[in-house]
This record gives C-alpha cells, structure tokens and sequence, in this order.
C-alpha cells in the first residue's frame, strides 16, 4: 500500500524533475532508472549461497531503498491518486491467494 503522503512526496520528487506534463517516455525513462537500481542491489547481493562472499548489508539497504523510492516516483506517475494504486494492488493480491490456493 502507499500512503498518502508517501505519493504526494513522490509528486513533489517527480515534478521537480519532469515538471508537471508528464509524458509515457517520462515513465519509461523511470521505468529503466528503476531498472538500474535493480541492478545495483542485485550486485549487492552475493551471488552463490555456497561462497564465502563479502555482503555489506547497509549498502544492499540503501539500494532498495532508491528502489522503493524509484517505485513510488512510477506509481504517482501513473495514478491519478493512492487510492487508484492501493486497489489494483489489493486485487492483485486476491488473484495470487486464488491462483496459489492461500
């Protein structure tokens, strides 16, 4: 769910880079800066269960910490307000409890 707040923040963020006419190349352009910051938490990540690999939890925090907010940037982008999100995401929610029998 995303609060109210939490999509006003991401507007003030999204407006004061885009401006206010917000384009579909506008979101693809999120879409792949969010994609980036995927990528750079899964390099946080180690790689192989079985190794002894250095992980720095802060840092890994701190990447999926831009992805949440990359994520809250695409979702004011695309919603008119919370509410239209927090629905779609709820009967999301219902389909996956009804397809995986929860």
């Amino acid at each position: 769910m995303i609060t109210i707040k939490d999509w006003h923040n991401a507007g003030d963020r999204v407006r004061k880079v885009y401006g206010d006419d917000l384009t579909h190349s506008d979101v693809v352009e999120m879409l792949s800066h969010l994609a980036e910051e995927v990528t750079e938490l899964r390099m946080e990540l180690p790689r192989k269960r079985w190794k002894d690999q250095d992980y720095n939890h802060e840092s890994a925090l701190q990447e999926l910490a831009d992805v949440y907010v990359w994520l809250q940037n695409i979702i004011y982008a695309m919603t008119e307000n919370p509410d239209e999100f927090n629905q779609a995401l709820l009967t999301k929610h219902k389909q996956n409890r009804q397809r995986y029998n929860l």
